[in-house]
C-alpha cells in the first residue's frame, strides 16, 4: 500500500490565531461581568474549533491492489472494477481538467478541496496541494481530481496496482 497526504495550507492556522488574538483583546475591552466575557470567550473558542475541525485536515490517499481509497472530507472508497480511467496530466494549468469555478468547497492559494467545475465544463471533486500537474480518476458517476505535491508517484503507484 502506498500513501499520499494532502495538508491543508499553514495559512489557515495563522488565520485561526489572528482572529483568536483579536477576539482576546475585543472581549477583554468589552464592558461587562467576568461571567459575561468567559462566556464570550467560550463561544470564540467553540467557532474557532469547529472551523478548524472542518476546514484543517489533511487527506490521505491510498492506494493498493485493491483500489484507491480517499479517507477525509468528502471521501471515497473506489475499487479498480470502479475505476473507467486514471489520467496522469502533467501540466493541469493548461489543460482540459483545470479547476474553474468552486461550486461547493474551499480554496486557498493553490490548495483546493471539494466540489469544482473544471475547464471542461466537468464537475469533479478536487483534492489538490499544488497546481501544476495531478491524476484524474474517473468512475462512472464521478470525476475525481487529485494533486499531492509528488503527483507524479501517484500516478505512477494507480500504474502499478491498477488491473486492466
Amino acid at each position: 500500500m502506498e500513501e499520499f497526504v494532502i495538508s491543508p495550507p499553514a495559512a489557515i492556522l495563522y488565520v485561526a490565531a489572528a482572529t483568536l488574538s483579536v477576539a482576546v483583546v475585543s472581549v477583554a475591552l468589552t464592558k461587562g461581568t467576568l461571567v459575561r466575557k468567559g462566556i464570550a470567550m467560550g463561544i470564540v473558542l467553540l467557532a474557532l474549533a469547529a472551523s478548524l475541525a472542518f476546514f484543517y485536515r489533511p487527506v490521505t490517499i491510498s492506494v493498493d491492489g485493491d483500489g484507491l481509497t480517499i479517507s477525509g472530507v468528502g471521501g471515497a472508497q473506489l475499487g479498480w472494477d470502479q475505476v473507467t480511467s486514471a489520467v496522469y496530466v502533467s501540466d493541469l494549468r493548461a489543460s482540459a481538467f483545470r479547476p474553474t469555478v468552486r461550486t461547493r468547497g474551499f480554496a486557498l492559494g493553490e490548495y483546493r478541496s471539494g466540489r469544482f467545475l473544471l475547464s471542461n465544463g466537468e464537475a469533479a471533486r478536487v483534492i489538490t496541494e499544488q497546481s501544476r500537474h495531478a491524476v484524474v480518476v474517473r468512475t462512472a458517476e464521478r470525476v475525481f481530481l487529485l494533486g499531492p505535491e509528488n503527483a507524479e508517484r501517484l500516478a505512477a503507484a494507480v500504474d502499478r496496482h491498477r488491473v486492466y
